[in-house]
C-alpha cells in the first residue's frame, strides 16, 4: 500500500468499528496505568489494521499489475 492511499482523504467515511476503537483508545489516553501503554499499542494496531484493509477492498486497489510489473 502507498503512503497516498493512507493520506488521500475519503468523503462520508463511517465506520462503526473504528469509531469503536478510537473510543477505546481516546479512554486509554487518559490512563495514568503504564500497562495501559500495551492496551493502547493493540488499539492502534488494531486501527490502522481496519483502515488498511478497507483501502485494499477499494475498486482503485484492484486495477492489476503496474507497468513495470508487466514488462
Amino acid at each position: 500500500m502507498s503512503s497516498d492511499a493512507l493520506t488521500a482523504p475519503r468523503l462520508r467515511f463511517a465506520d462503526d468499528r473504528l469509531w469503536t476503537l478510537m473510543r477505546l483508545l481516546a479512554g486509554a489516553v487518559e490512563t495514568q496505568d503504564p500497562s495501559t501503554q500495551l492496551y493502547g499499542d493493540g488499539l492502534t494496531t488494531a486501527i490502522f489494521a481496519l483502515v488498511g484493509s478497507r483501502r485494499e477492498e477499494s475498486p482503485a486497489a484492484r486495477k492489476g499489475l503496474a507497468p513495470w510489473q508487466l514488462r
